[in-house]
């Protein structure tokens, strides 16, 4: 009797877990460089897979990376359009893959492929969207790094020439790696 009450609190943790979108451990290297490396360790890196910033529109804390000579590249078997990078001090600590697309119902489609890819790695729990502008989101956090989480969501924003786009968007982040508000603010 006593055994089979452990097993029932171990599904039940499973079980809540997976409620919960926790999960044991999430990747936290790409392109063979780790959260919290350096901006110049990080474009070296990209530029060996044909990745370099788009100059124009990167900043000191943010990255727009796009395909040497084509059109997309491969990131876990997907083939993706846009790579943007987050640092904070500096500091590597959020990825964005994602694709563009002008038609909700599709972009919503693809966001949900999405989903079903990515949560047969990880535990995704569905959140209420926050905005109007986002249609769906699923985010996974890690128990063994503190802050670290996965995120598939589907957005609305509106582009340069104001055209209305849909981005399908796979999102890593470690949190210890953003920089604080400054006190003094």
């Amino acid at each position: 009797m006593f055994m089979d009450s452990c097993k029932s609190e171990q599904a039940k943790e499973s079980f809540n877990d997976s409620i919960q979108g926790t999960n044991d451990s999430i990747q936290g290297t790409f392109f063979g460089v780790p959260f919290g490396a350096e901006k110049q360790e990080l474009v070296n890196k990209f530029a060996e897979k044909k990745l370099i910033p788009n100059m124009y529109i990167s900043t000191e804390d943010f990255l727009a990376f796009q395909p040497k000579g084509g059109q997309s590249y491969t990131f876990g078997g997907l083939h993706w359009e846009c790579l943007n990078v987050y640092l904070s001090d500096g500091k590597f600590y959020s990825i964005l893959f994602y694709n563009t697309l002008k038609d909700k119902a599709e972009a919503i489609h693809e966001g949900q492929s999405l989903y079903n890819i990515i949560s047969a790695k990880y535990n995704l729990a569905k959140e209420e969207p926050k905005d109007s502008t986002t249609y769906l989101i699923y985010r996974g956090k890690s128990k063994k790094e503190n802050k670290r989480e996965v995120a598939v969501y589907v957005i609305r924003y509106e582009a340069v020439d104001k055209t209305i786009c849909y981005g399908t968007i796979l999102q890593y982040m470690d949190g210890n790696f953003e920089a604080a508000v400054s006190e003094e603010l």
